[in-house]
């Protein structure tokens, strides 16, 4: 997991430092998408992890969920109208 850096929305693909050029992703990011993968459903969110670790796989699960639907959901706008507020 050590070279470990980028997430793709598009392929849903973790790439290694030697392939891409784009930003790390936090190594406790890597650990929980990894834990969400590996366990039973009923197990998949119990880890704990920092809020600036939350709000990556948060950002980075949104995006690929918008990105593989290929739409956009009103709920989720006004979502982030009433939480930015």
């Amino acid at each position: 997991t050590e070279d470990i850096c980028f997430f793709s929305i598009s392929e849903g693909t973790v790439l290694c430092k030697n392939c891409t050029d784009e930003r790390n992703i936090l190594k406790g990011t890597l650990l929980a998408m990894e834990h969400i993968v590996n366990k039973p459903q009923g197990r998949i969110f119990s880890f704990k992890a920092s809020s600036d670790v939350l709000y990556e796989l948060g950002l980075l699960c949104e995006n690929y969920l918008l990105n593989q639907v290929g739409r956009d959901f009103r709920s989720l706008r006004y979502y982030h109208e009433i939480s930015s507020n």
